[in-house]
């Protein structure tokens, strides 16, 4: 069944079936391995327009990696396979490189963005280029790129480092047009802050009168947990040897052996020499090597004492006493909380139209919990619902879709519209509602970005 499976900041994957009769100009493109597959809300011609518009229209592109049944299924993932994949493979750093203090995004090639995830100028993104990115000359980070990094490994380093509210962090996303966009969360999923779309179990729930639109659902089912549920995230760090004739600024970390193994914050900006060095009280300050988040906790252990459950990680190095703090405490925010997994199935035929990953949704279960008093919506059965984020969604490609190959011929691209011979898939959509943060044990792999 022709199919896709869209993820938050992940590749996701997709299925497109084709008749066993479809020409063998057809059946020929599997040979066109990583070329992208554009699939549009309606059927288009194709063959009136560029190849930009038809990608303006795109409701989901990917890049085909698979086929099977002679030819007639073409298998994927989304576009971010094209920054890092699922095996680690992409273009990789071949060496531990330092980075200078940059922005995160300020139009120019001295930006982490710019230079170091998409490589510009240089081309080393796979054809992924700048979107909408949030733009900005300060604050600066510095940094270092391990070997054997993936621009995606980069990606999700800068935004832990430039994030600085656990509940705004910095995401991504890949568009179909290829270009990447880079923003707070509240900003790049604005439906974040505002869902225009409600869900509940309740059959009497149908008449809530708001300007959200309803979302008929077929299934409800709610798991919550705490097997990932955290109090303290500890990020290990190290950083440069201290050096003299060197020009520090304020907030660069060093270590020296000078005495202990001892870790120090510039505090004045100022050229090292032997009359400034650490433990100099004026020009620095002693921190610790690693950063600890940590988090208030209702639970206890046997003894009646505060229940006690941390993780230990490590930052990328060289960094900085401040970065590992950054981290330390976005990392804290994804499993500090019960774990909801919720998972909606809708017979909705527009329901991409209505959600994508990273939107969120009104949810309305009293049984389950699933109701927040400090929302509240205008009259109806429904008045108070919980704000949940969409993790994932999955979605046929239907009846009166379209579904394009963009492919290169050695000289230029082309496109051939497949929609005549596709077997087009029919059922529910399914909508995964919580944060894709499972990374100890999973019953049900829903929210790992592998395409299977």
């Amino acid at each position: 069944m022709s199919q896709v499976d869209e993820r938050l900041m992940a590749a996701g994957s997709f299925t497109v079936d084709l008749d066993p009769g479809a020409p063998e100009s057809v059946k020929a493109l599997v040979d066109k391995a990583f070329s992208r597959v554009v699939v549009t809300a309606v059927r288009v011609d194709s063959d009136a327009m560029s190849s930009a518009s038809l990608l303006s229209l795109a409701l989901y592109a990917g890049v085909f990696r698979r086929w099977s049944q002679r030819r007639c299924r073409i298998e994927g993932a989304g576009l971010p396979v094209l920054l890092g994949d699922e095996d680690g493979k992409g273009n990789l750093n071949t060496q531990i490189s330092k980075v200078s203090a940059r922005p995160l995004y300020d139009g120019t090639n001295t930006s982490w963005i710019y230079n170091n995830v998409l490589r510009v100028p240089g081309g080393g993104a796979n054809g992924v280029t700048v979107g909408t990115i949030a733009s900005n000359a300060s604050p600066t980070k510095k940094g270092a790129i391990d070997q054997g990094d993936t621009q995606r490994d980069v990606l999700e380093f800068v935004c832990d480092v430039f994030t600085t509210s656990a509940s705004n962090p910095y995401e991504w996303r890949v568009n179909p047009d290829g270009t990447l966009d880079v923003a707070k969360r509240n900003t790049l999923f604005p439906k974040t802050v505002t869902p225009t779309v409600i869900a509940s179990p309740e059959q009497g729930a149908a008449t809530f009168d708001s300007a959200a639109r309803w979302l008929p659902v077929d299934r409800f089912e709610l798991e919550a947990d705490w097997e990932d549920y955290t109090t303290s995230y500890t990020v290990s760090y190290d950083a440069e040897e201290y050096d003299y004739g060197v020009t520090y600024a304020v907030g660069d970390t060093v270590k020296t052996n000078l005495w202990t193994s001892d870790y120090y914050e510039c505090a004045t900006a100022h050229t090292s020499s032997a009359f400034n060095q650490p433990p100099n009280a004026t020009y620095w300050t002693a921190v610790d090597p690693d950063a600890t988040a940590t988090v208030s906790t209702d639970f206890v252990g046997l003894d009646g004492s505060d229940l006690v459950m941390e993780r230990v990680d490590s930052l990328r190095n060289p960094s900085s006493a401040s970065n590992a703090s950054a981290v330390a405490a976005r990392r804290l925010g994804r499993v500090d909380d019960l774990h909801r997994s919720l998972s909606i199935a809708s017979p909705a035929s527009d329901i991409r139209s209505l959600v994508a990953p990273g939107d969120s949704v009104y949810v309305y279960d009293p049984e389950s919990g699933l109701h927040d008093l400090t929302v509240e919506v205008d009259g109806g059965a429904v008045s108070h619902p919980k704000v949940s984020r969409v993790a994932g969604v999955r979605w046929s490609i239907s009846e009166g879709m379209g579904v394009y190959v963009h492919w290169w011929d050695g000289g230029s691209f082309q496109v051939t519209d497949l929609s005549e011979f596709v077997v087009f898939g029919s059922g529910s959509a399914q909508l995964d509602v919580g944060e894709p943060r499972r990374s100890i044990v999973s019953r049900r792999p829903r929210f790992t970005w592998r395409p299977s």
